[in-house]
């Protein structure tokens, strides 16, 4: 039997119905679907499972365990007081990071790095959580991901790795003034001695390597690349950047217009590589109207999350970066829709509340719907 439209076989036809086309290539290549001449046997290859083949690539990003990281909270580690707060706090983040870098002085390295990995200990080891009145419900759940940020000077880095690397409490690391590959390398070759010793799997730890620099900037989708086993998301650093191009900050934007190119830049690269982009932290923490406005920006170019410096900014950051219960309704309703005519119209497109929605679209919101279940779950 012949097609009738341009030609091709019913074989070749189905050839091309496999699991990985795409409706929309489907039709700019044949323009068959609309075309009443097609035979029912072939038209019911159009599926609702090929219809929906092409969320393979998105929900591979959001099973990530660590996609879900809305807000990152850096706590001074050479502070006993703030390290504690975290205990304290209404809101927490969806990642807590001890931080032994810039917010420590260099006399104080040895000092933060011997109180961090002891208060770890002391506050998300299962058995210490249980009697430690200080530690509330979701520290004893372990329902934040615990972030080292570590120095990236050599006379810091291993020293503090091998303190921070505590198995079944410390799941990420972040390290800084990502510049190159061998950056990561580097970090790498000593977590892998690391691993060793505590009869640990390869790639136990992963990684979250920031952008503060232009050579960092050029060089992003290769970082973002280079260890698929560790790095788990890209982060980006806007004092040192802005310190590194020589220029100062203009913090009283809506959205630093100097930072929009590296923004955008780690974005693209970040989605190209399949994991997610943080922003660097609003430092005016007590204007909580600007970081809204940053946050929402920073969302709109496709960051997924952002740093924090003070825990007034969670509550926002979470909000933002989450789907508010009308997002989450409105994509309910085109989800629904969508399904039910690929199921039951065969059709790659509908229309809801006066919008054309398609393939694109429909992914869009189940995601939405799909980031929603994460956080009803937790981290």
């Amino acid at each position: 039997m012949r097609c009738l439209s341009k030609g091709h076989s019913c074989c070749l036809i189905k050839q091309k119905l496999n699991k990985t086309t795409t409706i929309a290539t489907i039709i700019k290549n044949n323009n068959l679907y609309n075309n009443k001449n097609i035979n029912n046997n072939i038209k019911r290859h159009f599926s609702l499972n090929q219809l929906l083949n092409n969320l393979n690539d998105n929900n591979q990003l959001l099973n990530n365990e660590f996609y879900l990281m809305r807000s990152l909270l850096y706590v001074p580690g050479n502070s006993e007081k703030m390290l504690n707060k975290i205990n304290q706090i209404k809101t927490l983040p969806d990642v807590f990071i001890p931080d032994l870098e810039d917010s420590v002085p260099y006399h104080q390295k040895e000092e933060a790095r011997k109180l961090v990995k002891e208060f770890l200990l002391s506050n998300f080891t299962k058995n210490n959580t249980k009697n430690n009145e200080n530690c509330n419900e979701n520290c004893n759940e372990n329902k934040m991901i615990i972030m080292p940020r570590v120095n990236s000077e050599n006379e810091f880095l291993e020293k503090d790795l091998k303190s921070i690397t505590l198995p079944n409490i410390v799941k990420v690391i972040n390290i800084v003034k990502t510049a190159t590959i061998d950056d990561v390398l580097k970090v790498n070759k000593i977590l892998l001695e690391i691993e060793t010793l505590q009869n640990l799997p390869k790639y136990t730890y992963k990684l979250i390597p920031s952008i503060e620099s232009a050579i960092g900037l050029i060089n992003v989708y290769n970082i973002c690349n280079c260890l698929p086993q560790r790095i788990i998301a890209i982060a980006f650093g806007g004092d040192d950047y802005a310190n590194d191009m020589g220029f100062t900050r203009n913090t009283k934007q809506s959205v630093e217009k100097e930072l929009d190119f590296v923004r955008n830049t780690i974005a693209v690269a970040a989605r190209a590589s399949n994991i997610p982009s943080l922003d660097t932290p609003n430092v005016n923490f007590k204007d909580l109207n600007h970081l809204k406005e940053e946050c929402l920006g920073v969302r709109q170019i496709g960051m997924k999350g952002k740093f924090a410096i003070h825990p007034n900014q969670i509550e926002i950051i979470n909000s933002v970066f989450g789907p508010s219960e009308k997002e989450i309704e409105e994509a309910k309703e085109i989800v629904e829709t969508y399904e039910k005519n690929a199921r039951e119209l065969n059709r790659g497109s509908c229309e809801v509340n006066g919008r054309m929605v398609d393939m694109p679209v429909y992914r869009r919101y189940k995601q939405v719907l799909m980031i929603a279940d994460r956080m009803k779950g937790g981290i």
